[in-house]
């Protein structure tokens, strides 16, 4: 019961287009979220999800194709 009032809150799902910040503070790019996870494992813990997203528009070239970010890192866009 736990885990499905935490997925039901969880403000990005797998296909929203988000806007990404590194620390919250440098721009990564634009791109569209692909996994969801509470598991330690990337970061995250049991009430508080990580997001893994695939960067569509890099803001530079250095940026990785995917980046696990925290909720206050991204911003859904549109």
């Amino acid at each position: 019961m736990m885990v499905a009032f935490l997925a039901d809150t969880v403000p990005y799902k797998e296909g929203d287009i988000v806007s990404c910040k590194t620390g919250g503070q440098v721009f990564d790019g634009i791109g569209h979220v692909v996994e969801v996870s509470f598991s330690p494992e990337h970061l995250a813990s049991p009430v508080v999800p990580m997001f893994r997203v695939a960067i569509d528009e890099k803001a530079y070239p250095e940026v990785p194709g995917s980046i696990w970010y925290a909720e206050c890192c991204l911003e859904r866009v549109g």
